[in-house]
């Protein structure tokens, strides 16, 4: 009786038990549930389906979702694997696990223990139905209904017991008598909500994701089908696996899915402590592919979920891991505890299998996208994980591993390693956005010393390369630039198709550049072609280069704070500018605070700077060609201008004439300063020396020949003096008496100016009366002279000869002096002139001569030359050049002019090659002085037309109609007796021009023509 009690109260008590378990683990599921969990049902059940697989067959799984009606949904999971027993099927109902704690690990998964309770998540009403094996060969049908869905403990007992009546019912149902383990012969309902239909399709969507691993892994499994609503959605079957090389195997799988049907390949190494699997091209065994990020990393034949994010980018499967209980990952944490460490020891072990499997393929000729198995460089946060050991430990390892391979192809497709011995490491460029580093990439691409990723991988690689001195971003490359100090270090950086100019405005245009985040680093280039800084280099608004010389010669080079001129500065908008007026302001200063000597080569230079307004540019070219040689080391060409510079001419043109001025006061005298000048001649020197005075007038610069510190005069004994220390010789003061007064002792050449020289009768003058007034009181004491010394007669006698030459002018300035003229003459010599008186009248008589007007006409008659022709010229070669005649006939013309009558003897000698000779040089003139007019911008030609043999018009100078007259000027003289050429040259619109055949053409000017004739006065008689 007792132990009836006994036993009825166990079997309470354990109904209870197993009440209160179920309950409590359907709440803690429920209370626990997360993202991880409502996906491990399917795996939880494909799990316990490998662990029946017969031995030697393959297992297929079929899953039906049905959701025609949401009210009446179902899951239906069915396989073929080995069927249920009384016992298994009785664990599963209580909740107790079937899996042998002695079992081998690598033959079991896990077998409908606390791993089914997962799919409870579906539903709590689940059916099982089938055929059980009763032992002996007998198999029967069965259906089993799991009701979870109460809390209460009574509720639940009595579900179980009902189970437990459907269980015992088998007793009662006939035998299967042909039973075919290949048909689905169990299968799980579960009875669906709407949560738990979104459970059902998120867990299937893992599948379709998950299983094609999982099926290289477990090759127990042929096939898994998915069907949904009564499609077919999904299919994936084994195809074939291939041994490739010793560990290696490459697996075929077969896919459809959603109509799409696909093969995919993966290739699988094998060690002792597991598997490594990566997915390859199935054209290429080493073309990889990479694996989807949602993956997960770790599986222990079946995915633990929960891995996705770890670095690798192959799979690790192996049947050893420990693995949490949730199944997220696999216990790498406590050092100290065996579990962990033999996990360690699997992950060491499959990474040294993966580290030979990168090996092998870096030997090949071509590896391609190996970045898809490469570990991503990125930190885990693992509750199971050390993330010290595994950096330590298995980054580091394979980091080691990969560095030193040839696994990356640079920019010109090359194999290289990460690392160089000789320092030609693989670079890799970083930016924000794509386009950004797609500049950059070409940016890089084109320095020499920079080997670069292929930019369609750097997407890949930027994900992997953990080492930061390999990554190159908009600031390292602006680093290494600031390294370069100017263009030609630039270039010889960049590779030789590169333009420099066109990188830098590639560098220039980057929006992080433009961003101002490297304004403290030399990057930007000046017009020195040298990099400054940002806050040293300013914006060229078009300035004029001529003034910005000007301030480089002055010592304030603006070249070094304006940006190139080939650099875009609109890609610079808050960028200064300089403008034009700021530069002359500043050369206005420089010009103001020095003096020429100080910076000769910027005086020089503003000298040489020529307008193109014609009012004034006369006189700025007049400047340059006076003063330009006696400028110091002056190089400069004329250079023309069309900006306004009349405020820095103003200023320049005192000290330049200062400076000219000092010149001169070095020269004692002209030759001295002919010397100076480089000239052949005094008479030259006279010239310049005119040329400069009109320049000073011209200029308003009259104080600086008028300071007594200035000598700028040659007297006529060429001593170069002060203007207040000198005559100016009015013309007329005869030469001789000039010789008699410096006889006299008064030097009258030192104060006259010289005659050549050009000067406003604004100065003293002096004249013959004055010259005579001084003669006048220092002759009579010589007169009285007793006896008289040579000088003295010497003196006396020169002005005696005077007298007797120039009777008329002699007593109008000398008076009762030249009436006394006799006394000037010695008693010897009045004696020795009336001897000579006396032979002369005896030659007379003797030859019956009347007179001297008598022996005049003898002589002449006697003579073939008449004393008029004496002075005379012969016709010859370079008179033809100086007239313009190149024909007989014009020079017959031509002897009509009564003027060339009296200057020229026309004779037979004249020949034909005379006039050829003439005619070509004068044909040469015309030729070069219409060419040289062609090329000037004043003057425009296109109508030119010859009107007389040297006269042309159809000539506009500056929108204006002129006529030119051209003439050779060979022998330095040309004469004007045309009266064609006379009436052309009577107009204001007319030029002469004559050329010499070695100089340029010259506009003869009246200017020209009153210096080289030396004419300081014209008789105004119309």
């Amino acid at each position: 009786m007792v132990k009836e009690q006994v036993a009825a109260a166990r079997e309470k008590s354990q109904k209870k038990q197993f009440a209160t378990k179920i309950i409590d683990a359907i709440e803690k599921l429920k209370n626990d549930s997360t993202q991880l969990s409502s996906k491990r049902w399917i795996w939880e059940l494909l799990q316990n389906t490998h662990d029946v697989a017969y031995s030697g067959e393959k297992l297929d799984v079929y899953i039906k979702l049905n959701t025609f009606d949401s009210s009446q949904a179902t899951l239906e999971y069915m396989h073929n694997g080995k069927v249920f027993n009384i016992e298994n099927l009785v664990f599963l109902m209580e909740q107790v696990s079937s899996k042998d704690r002695n079992e081998n690990r690598e033959n079991i998964s896990g077998k409908f223990g606390t791993g089914f309770l997962t799919t409870y998540l579906l539903s709590l009403r689940i059916n099982i139905e089938g055929v059980i094996d009763l032992k002996d060969d007998i198999y029967k049908s069965f259906s089993v209904d799991l009701d979870r869905s109460s809390s209460n403990i009574d509720t639940l007992i009595a579900s179980i017991n009902a189970s437990t009546e459907q269980l015992n019912s088998i007793e009662h149902i006939p035998s299967i008598d042909d039973f075919d383990k290949k048909k689905f012969n169990t299968k799980f309902s579960y009875y669906l909500d709407e949560k738990g239909i979104n459970l059902a399709k998120r867990g299937l969507e893992d599948l379709i994701n998950f299983v094609p691993y999982t099926m290289v892994f477990l090759d127990k499994f042929n096939s898994i089908i998915i069907e949904e609503k009564g499609t077919k959605i999904f299919e994936i079957k084994l195809k074939e696996s291939t041994e490739y090389n010793n560990n290696y195997t490459k697996h075929f799988l077969d896919i459809y899915y959603e109509g799409v049907k696909k093969e995919i390949v993966f290739l699988k190494a094998v060690n002792e402590y597991g598997e490594i699997i990566c997915e390859i091209d199935k054209g290429s065994l080493f073309k990889f592919k990479e694996i989807p990020k949602d993956i997960p990393r770790l599986y222990a034949r079946f995915p633990l979920i929960g891995t996705e994010d770890l670095p690798f980018k192959v799979i690790y499967n192996s049947w050893r891991f420990y693995v949490t209980e949730p199944r997220d990952g696999v216990l790498l944490f406590e050092e100290s505890n065996e579990n962990v460490k033999e996990n360690r020891k699997i992950i060491e072990e499959l990474t040294n299998l993966y580290l030979d499997l990168v090996e092998r393929v870096s030997k090949k000729d071509r590896c391609l996208s190996i970045y898809n198995i490469l570990p991503l460089n990125k930190k885990v946060n693992k509750y199971w994980l050390s993330e010290d050991w595994f950096q330590k430990a298995i980054l580091k390892l394979i980091r080691k591993g990969i560095s030193n391979l040839p696994l990356i192809y640079n920019q010109d497709n090359n194999k290289i390693n990460m690392y160089d011995v000789n320092n030609a490491n693989i670079f890799l460029p970083k930016a924000a956005d794509e386009d950004t580093l797609r500049e950059l990439w070409c940016l890089l691409s084109g320095i020499k010393s920079f080997n670069l990723f292929q930019f369609e991988e750097i997407t890949y690689w930027s994900k992997i390369i953990w080492d930061d001195e390999l990554k190159v971003n908009l600031d390292k490359l602006v680093d290494t630039l600031d390294k370069k100090e100017t263009l030609d270090s630039l270039n010889e950086a960049l590779k030789p198709n590169i333009s420099p100019l066109d990188w830098l405005n590639s560098l220039y245009k980057l929006k992080p550049f433009k961003s101002g985040a490297n304004n403290n680093k030399a990057i930007l280039l000046n017009q020195e072609n040298v990099f400054v800084k940002y806050n040293e280099i300013n914006i060229d608004s078009e300035l004029p280069p001529e003034l910005k010389n000007v301030l480089k010669y002055f010592g304030s080079n603006p070249y070094k704070e304006l940006l190139h001129l080939d650099i875009n500065s609109e890609l610079f908008n808050e960028m200064p500018s300089i403008l034009t007026e700021t530069l002359i302001e500043k050369i206005k200063t420089k010009i103001s605070l020095n003096k020429y000597t100080d910076f000769p080569k910027a005086f020089n230079y503003l000298v040489s700077l020529i307008p193109n307004d014609d009012s004034i540019k006369q006189n700025r070219l007049n400047f340059y060609e006076t003063t330009t040689s006696m400028l110091l080391d002056n190089e400069f060409e004329k250079t023309l201008v069309s900006y306004d510079m009349e405020a820095i001419w103003e200023l320049i043109n005192p000290k330049i004439a200062e400076y000219v001025c000092s010149c001169i006061n070095e020269c004692e005298n002209i030759q001295m300063l002919k010397d100076k000048l480089n000239y052949e001649s005094v008479e030259d020197t006279i010239h310049w020396l005119n040329d400069f005075i009109a320049l000073l007038i011209k200029n308003n610069l009259s104080n600086l020949y008028n300071s007594d510190q200035n000598r700028l005069f040659p007297n006529q004994n060429g001593i170069m003096v002060s203007k207040n220390d000198i005559y100016l010789d009015d013309g007329d003061i005869p030469e001789e008496l000039k010789d008699i007064l410096e006889l006299l002792g008064k030097g009258i050449r030192d104060e006259l100016l010289d005659i050549g020289v050009f000067l406003m009768k604004e100065n003293r003058v002096m004249n013959s009366e004055m010259i005579v007034d001084q003669i006048k009181k220092l002759i009579p004491p010589l007169i009285a002279e007793y006896p008289r010394t040579n000088e003295t007669m010497q003196i006396l006698s020169q002005l005696y000869s005077w007298f007797v030459e120039n009777k008329e002018l002699g007593k109008k300035l000398f008076g009762k002096l030249y009436d006394d003229r006799h006394r000037l003459c010695d008693d010897e010599i009045i004696a020795e002139n009336i001897k000579k008186a006396e032979q002369l009248d005896r030659l007379f008589d003797e030859y019956n001569i009347k007179g001297i007007d008598n022996l005049r006409a003898i002589l002449i008659d006697t003579n073939t030359v008449k004393p008029e022709e004496t002075h005379k010229q012969e016709i010859s070669i370079d008179s033809l050049v100086s007239l313009g005649i190149t024909t007989p006939e014009e020079l017959e013309a031509a002897f009509k002019n009564q003027a060339l009558q009296n200057e020229f003897i026309h004779s037979s000698i004249s020949t034909v090659k005379m006039f050829e000779k003439a005619q070509e040089k004068i044909e040469r003139a015309k030729r070069n002085v219409i060419e040289y007019l062609k090329k000037d911008d004043q003057y425009n030609l296109d109508d030119v037309e010859k009107i007389a043999p040297t006269i042309f018009g159809g000539i506009r100078k500056n929108d204006r109609d002129i006529q030119i007259v051209v003439r050779p000027s060979d022998n330095d003289m040309v004469i004007i007796y045309s009266q064609s050429e006379k009436d052309v040259l009577d107009y204001a619109d007319s030029e002469l021009w004559v050329e010499n055949g070695f100089s340029s053409p010259l506009n003869l000017t009246l200017g020209k023509v009153f210096k080289s004739a030396r004419i300081n006065k014209i008789p105004l008689k119309y």
